[in-house]
């Protein structure tokens, strides 16, 4: 391969790691970015279910994840490892609302839980109709 060919296929490659992988979980499109989809999927059917507590709130358009440092907690979950989180931001309708929630690993009950965000698991009545967000 010339140098020419070599720059080209890495500039490709360089492309697709950009750009990510996009995924579908329980018909809802995801940006998974540079996550894995073995990571992606579990952490966002998490959000979604936590969602699920919530009415009527729907999602709309695409689903984000994104690598990020565990929220600074006093009292952290004795099941949540601390170590690596997982931020999910998902669009609501009406137009402008959006959920996030952080995501932690359970290492020892397996899978994944909420640690931090939205918590959707309150009734309605006591959750403002704008997002609060995920504490950084």
């Amino acid at each position: 391969m010339t140098a020419t060919g070599s720059a080209c296929c890495a500039l490709a490659v360089a492309a697709l790691a950009a750009a990510g992988c996009t995924i579908e979980v329980q018909e809802w499109q995801v940006a998974c970015g540079l996550i894995s989809e073995s990571t992606c999927r579990p952490v966002v059917n998490v959000a979604l279910g936590n969602l699920g507590w919530r009415h009527p709130a729907r999602p709309q358009g695409t689903i984000t994840i994104d690598a990020r440092g565990c929220p600074v907690e006093a009292a952290w979950p004795d099941w949540a490892d601390p170590s690596q989180c997982w931020q999910v931001v998902i669009p609501l309708v009406p137009d402008g609302l959006q959920a996030c929630m952080v995501i932690a690993r359970r290492p020892e009950l397996g899978g994944y839980g909420q640690v931090a965000g939205d918590e959707f698991g309150l009734p309605a009545s006591r959750v403002p109709p704008q997002t609060r967000g995920c504490p950084t």
